[in-house]
């Protein structure tokens, strides 16, 4: 079921509109650094909001006190993300604590001023039934479309049961096409 007025699952975003939010310089840099973030990082939007800029290497760490499962979890940045986190981060102050920061000095974005950001890039891009968990679902989903193990894709997204991360996957008719070509005879 497409999430309508906030029930039922957020909807996947087909990965070529994706890749046209990363580019649309449209959207400013912070906005398309917080788009890749929940993509590539498989980030539920309140961890991604309280990233630190002392958390992000080659890896980027959500404490423990800001993930759902209360469990730090490290995923390795992936180069798209790199290069616009890089981008990003020239542009703010040195003095500046988190990635995504809010009004207030020493603060982080909130989930409803990232929540009313990402619901602006749907519209614009015609995006229905999506969700700041769009994010979370597409990644997982084109991972598991493309050969990724239940274990890997439960390690990047923190979930502590296969039975949790199941109810994220998407079947469509080109995946199970893939999978019925398995079968030789």
């Amino acid at each position: 079921m497409p999430k309508i007025n906030r029930v039922g699952k957020a909807e996947v975003i087909p990965v070529e509109v994706l890749g046209q939010i990363i580019k649309d310089e449209r959207i400013n840099i912070k906005h398309r650094a917080l788009v890749c973030t929940l993509f590539f990082t498989a980030a539920r939007i309140g961890e991604a909001c309280q990233i630190k800029l002392s958390e992000i290497g080659s890896h980027i760490t959500f404490a423990r006190q800001t993930t759902k499962m209360k469990r730090t979890r490290q995923v390795l940045v992936h180069p798209v993300l790199r290069e616009i986190l890089a981008l990003y981060i020239e542009t703010l102050p040195k003095t500046q604590l988190y990635l995504f920061a809010g009004r207030e000095k020493n603060s982080y974005y909130s989930k409803v001023t990232a929540d009313k950001v990402l619901s602006k890039i749907f519209a614009l891009y015609g995006l229905h039934g999506c969700s700041t968990h769009s994010f979370r679902r597409s990644v997982l989903t084109y991972c598991h479309q493309n050969g990724a193990s239940l274990a890997d894709l439960q390690e990047l997204s923190g979930h502590s049961s296969l039975t949790s991360l199941q109810e994220y996957l998407q079947s469509s008719d080109m995946a199970q096409s893939k999978v019925l070509g398995l079968i030789k005879m």
